[in-house]
């Protein structure tokens, strides 16, 4: 398996490509690269004609990831909501914090150094 990602003229890696074998000519700006730096591809830059990590794109895209990951756990945790409002429970604080700790990860794209929020036990009578 060949691993190739393509670079712009300033270095910013554009996009990623894998081969079966290695094509006879590669794109402009595409450059063969291991398969570690084609996993994280958006977070590398070429530099001096070497693919190195740019530490401000990799940063960029943990957070877009913990963003992500986060938005998907407060949409999930959307049906609690719904069946405590269809039975008539209050929304326990419990979960009121945890949608909240998750809504800041969702902002700022970064976990507490205590790790992601627990999520709580369904609220009884849901």
């Amino acid at each position: 398996m060949i691993h190739t990602i393509t670079f712009d003229g300033a270095g910013k890696a554009l996009h990623a490509e894998f081969y079966s074998e290695m094509p006879q000519a590669l794109a402009a700006g595409e450059t063969v690269c291991t398969p570690e730096q084609y996993q994280s591809w958006g977070a590398q830059k070429l530099s001096g004609g070497h693919i190195v990590t740019d530490p401000d794109a990799a940063a960029a895209a943990l957070a877009a990831a913990n963003s992500a990951e986060a938005k998907a756990l407060l949409d999930s945790s959307d049906i609690t909501i719904l069946r405590c409002a269809e039975h008539g429970v209050a929304v326990p604080a419990a979960w009121s914090a945890y949608r909240g700790a998750l809504r800041a990860i969702v902002s700022s794209g970064s976990v507490p150094q205590d790790g992601w929020p627990s999520r709580p036990a369904f609220p009884a009578g849901t």
